[in-house]
């Protein structure tokens, strides 16, 4: 498995200018070596994008590219950079550097896979790329490069050698995906499901839905579409994605479902489930992924029937997907002080709140279940009601302890209060994670099992850091008594 390493390609100005479709107003001898977002990252030889975001333009630093040794400037106003630099005038450098991805892949020509949804694409993703890289060497979207920038980033990182392109497509906003798909030309793709996240910019699931499907806007006939059977938001628009010579399957548990998911056995070791194609007759037993949880067996359910689509080996899928492992911040577990913890802090939704909140229920059977649950963001209107029927799940599902933090998660705390949960603490000042920690501290002993979740920019992690800290002092002072 590779990722992108958009800082190492090579061209001339004349080829960069072509790719990017611009006018070549200056050129240079120099060969062009990586591209830059950032003036900060500019090496000599690179070319500079002079991007317009939210809160700068990338046009106010043309001449620090050009001192820095930029090699070539894109811009969309004219420049003289008054040395041996090129310029290369576009309509739209977002659109250029598009543009430039595109035209790159296309150099290559590999089997492409994109995957968007709600919840679960960063870990789909993930899985994707374990069961594809164990069958040839691919290309996967790493971090968050999965925007209008970070997408074209990633393309750049093709090479001759790779035979598959994982690519992760996000969006907020209704358009971007299409755009996304436009670029990626997808061969198969794969929308996990339809939540509430991005609410305050779509207006309703049904926008939501009508969004992700924007991914099909790149795809040609013949193209294959994995969608979940549970979602009619999407199975309702299946006669017509095939109508335009897009083939359709379903992944599902129902019976119904082209691709049928058994789940055999789930816990803390992993989870054993079969895959069975209902089209073709095809099954694939005795898959297993090294975590726990439904949701992560719906995620890999996908990822092996897109291996199954494309003519991956039972063994190869099942290799990937045994090799799995998660990164960053998502569903991270470990122990301290004999204390269960599951950090999951990288993003939350109603929908990934809830599937935490069971996958604590099932892994804290041995001892307390403490939930440590923050806001989440991009919810518009419907947000204190979303952020409150989390709170009722927890109390639904026998959480023991629940310590919301955040303006918005004290709707958390209504609910669960509402639910019937006894044990429920609320803290709305996000900059005091140490106070949080304070809180928690008794709430914890040997043999009970914590979950940490909330959407990226609370940072609950930090609550952990905290507590684990408390801890640790707590552990030493009493070390040195002994």
């Amino acid at each position: 498995m590779s990722t992108s390493n958009f800082e190492s390609v090579c061209f001339s100005a004349q080829e960069l200018a072509a790719l990017c479709a611009g006018e070549l107003l200056q050129s240079t001898a120099r060969p062009v070596l990586g591209i830059a977002i950032d003036t900060r990252r500019v090496r000599n030889g690179a070319a500079f994008f002079a991007l317009r975001g939210e809160n700068t333009d990338g046009h106010r630093y043309l001449q620090n590219a050009a001192d820095a040794g930029a090699a070539a400037v894109i811009t969309e106003q004219p420049f003289a950079p008054g040395r041996d630099c090129a310029v290369i005038l576009v309509r739209d450098t977002l659109a250029a550097l598009g543009a430039l991805g595109k035209a790159y892949k296309e150099k290559f020509k590999p089997y492409t896979v994109c995957i968007t949804g709600s919840v679960g694409k960063t870990t789909t993703r993930q899985l994707l790329g374990a069961v594809f890289s164990a069958a040839a060497p691919s290309l996967v979207t790493a971090g968050n490069y999965n925007s209008e920038i970070g997408l074209p980033l990633t393309l750049l990182g093709l090479a001759p050698q790779h035979r598959y392109a994982i690519l992760e497509l996000g969006m907020n906003h209704a358009g971007e995906m299409a755009r996304l798909s436009r670029i990626a030309r997808p061969d198969l793709a794969l929308i996990t499901n339809i939540g509430t996240a991005h609410l305050e910019y779509l207006g309703s699931r049904a926008g939501i839905a009508a969004a992700k499907l924007e991914i099909s806007e790149g795809m040609e006939k013949g193209s294959r579409l994995l969608i979940p059977q549970d979602e009619p938001l999407l199975c309702d628009r299946r006669a017509e994605l095939e109508a335009r010579g897009i083939v359709v399957f379903t992944v599902g548990e129902a019976k119904n479902s082209d691709f049928l998911l058994t789940i055999e056995r789930s816990d803390s070791n992993g989870s054993a489930f079969s895959l069975q194609n209902t089209k073709i007759g095809a099954t694939l037993p005795a898959l297993f992924v090294p975590e726990p949880g439904r949701h992560i067996c719906l995620d890999a359910a996908f990822a092996a029937a897109a291996g199954m689509l494309c003519g991956i080996s039972a063994d190869t899928i099942r290799a990937g997907l045994a090799a799995y492992a998660p990164t960053g911040l998502r569903q991270k577990r470990l122990e301290i002080a004999g204390v269960h913890l599951i950090e999951d802090c990288y993003n939350a939704s109603p929908e990934s709140m809830r599937a935490a909140l069971c996958l604590l229920r099932q892994l804290g059977k041995d001892g307390k279940t403490v939930a440590v649950l923050g806001d989440m963001k991009e919810l518009g209107k419907d947000a204190p009601a979303l952020h409150e029927a989390v709170g009722a799940a927890a109390a639904e599902l026998g959480i023991d302890a629940l310590l919301c933090f955040g303006p918005l998660a004290e709707n958390i705390a209504a609910g669960a209060k509402k639910g019937g949960m006894q044990t429920v603490l609320a803290l709305e000042d996000l900059s005091a994670p140490e106070k949080a920690a304070q809180a928690l501290l008794p709430l914890l002993q040997k043999g009970d099992t914590v979950l940490f979740k909330a959407s990226h920019s609370v940072a609950i992690e930090r609550v952990a850091d905290a507590w684990a800290a408390l801890v640790q002092q707590k552990f030493s002072t009493h070390k040195g008594k002994d």
